[in-house]
C-alpha cells in the first residue's frame, strides 16, 4: 500500500512502494515505521483517484522469537483534489493485521487479514479479505500472494513480485554513501468477483478476470540514521498497466516522493 523496500507489506494499493520498517537495535523486540507520501494520483485496487493525493501509512510489529512476528498496520488516502467530490477527504482507509515466520535461510511465510473502507462510496462502503504471502531471500527477493475476498464480495486476488536494490555509492562514490536506487515490477490477476462493486456490467453481472503489471522505480536518500531511528526520503515513479477483459489495455505513469520514518 513503505518506500525502502518495493512491495515488502501486505500491498493494499498498487503503483506505490512500501517501507520495510527500520531496523533497531538487537535487544529491541519491536519496530515502527511512518510513511508520509504526495503522489500526483492513485491508482489502487481498485479505486481510482485522478488527482493529486496525500497517504499515510503507519506499521508496527513486535517479534516473538521463533514463534515469528505480529504486525499491524494503517494506511490511508486523502484526496486533494475534487476530481472525485472527494477534496479534503479520506477517499479509501484500509486496515491490517498479520503473522510473518522466518523461513531461514529461503525467506518467509506471511498470513494475513485486510479491511477496506472507502467513506465516501454510498453503497457497499467496505471489503475485506485474508491473504497468503511467501517471499525468498535470494537474488531479486519474488514473493507471491493470494488473496481471497471474505466479503461482501467473494473472489480472488493473485500477486507476484520481485525487487532489487542498486547501491549508488558504488557508481558515484562517498558523496551518495548510503543512498541506493531500487526497481521492482508485478504482476497481478484478479477474478471479477473481487471488484465487482466497481466494474458491475450493465447487466449486473460482474466484470470477467482482470491482469495488471507495474514497474516502479525509487530512489532511497537517508537524512538521519541513528540508534535504530532514521529519516528517508524517497522519491518513486511507477508505470502501471491493467487489462479488465472488457476493455482496452490502459497504461498510466504515477509521480510521487515520501518521507520514512523509522523507530
Amino acid at each position: 500500500m513503505c518506500l525502502g523496500g518495493l512491495f515488502a507489506q501486505a500491498a493494499t494499493n498498487d503503483g506505490k512502494p512500501e517501507e520495510s520498517p527500520a531496523p533497531r537495535p538487537a535487544q529491541a523486540p519491536w519496530s515502527l515505521s511512518i510513511d508520509l507520501t504526495f503522489a500526483d494520483k492513485d491508482f489502487g485496487r481498485p479505486l481510482r483517484v485522478f488527482g493529486p493525493v496525500f497517504q499515510q501509512n503507519v506499521n508496527f510489529e513486535y517479534r516473538f522469537g521463533g514463534l515469528g512476528t505480529i504486525g499491524i498496520n494503517s494506511w490511508a488516502d486523502l484526496d486533494l483534489t475534487d476530481t472525485n467530490g472527494h477534496a479534503g477527504r479520506y477517499s479509501e482507509l484500509d486496515t491490517s493485521a498479520y503473522w510473518r515466520h522466518d523461513l531461514a535461510p529461503l525467506g518467509s511465510l506471511e498470513l494475513g487479514y485486510i479491511r477496506f473502507d472507502y467513506p465516501e462510496e454510498r453503497s457497499s462502503s467496505w471489503i475485506h479479505e485474508a491473504y497468503a504471502r511467501i517471499k525468498a531471500k535470494f537474488l531479486l527477493k519474488p514473493s507471491f500472494a493470494a488473496h481471497r475476498d471474505v466479503g461482501p464480495y467473494e473472489g480472488w486476488y493473485l500477486k507476484a513480485e520481485v525487487s532489487h536494490r542498486f547501491p549508488l555509492e558504488d557508481v558515484l562514490g562517498s558523496v551518495v554513501k548510503d543512498w541506493s536506487f531500487e526497481l521492482g515490477g508485478n504482476a497481478s490477476w484478479g477474478d471479477g468477483r473481487t471488484i465487482r462493486r466497481f466494474f458491475l456490467r450493465s447487466d449486473n453481472r460482474t466484470e470477467a478476470s482482470f491482469i495488471g503489471a507495474s514497474e516502479t522505480g525509487a530512489l532511497h536518500v537517508p537524512l538521519f540514521r541513528s540508534g535504530g531511528r532514521s529519516v528517508t526520503l524517497s522519491p518513486y515513479f511507477t508505470v502501471l498497466e491493467r487489462v479488465p477483459s472488457t476493455a482496452p489495455p490502459r497504461t498510466s505513469w504515477l509521480l510521487g516522493v515520501g518521507l520514512n520514518l523509522g523507530f
